[in-house]
C-alpha cells in the first residue's frame, strides 16, 4: 500500500500484535480509497473472499 500514490498515512497498533491488531489509513477522499480497494488486485481478492 505504501506505494499508493493517493495514500496519505497509515499507522499499525495493537495490543496483542499476532491476536488484536488494526491499522488505520487515511485517504485524500472516499473515492481514492474505494479506487485503492476495488483496483489493486491483492486487496480487492481480500475483499471478495471477506464478503464471502
Amino acid at each position: 500500500m505504501d506505494n499508493d500514490k493517493e495514500l496519505l498515512c497509515s499507522k499499525g497498533i495493537g495490543e496483542f500484535p499476532l491476536l488484536m491488531q488494526v491499522t488505520f489509513f487515511l485517504w485524500p477522499s472516499a473515492d481514492a480509497m474505494f479506487d485503492y480497494a476495488y483496483s489493486a488486485p491483492k486487496h480487492a481478492e481480500i475483499v471478495k473472499k471477506e464478503r464471502t
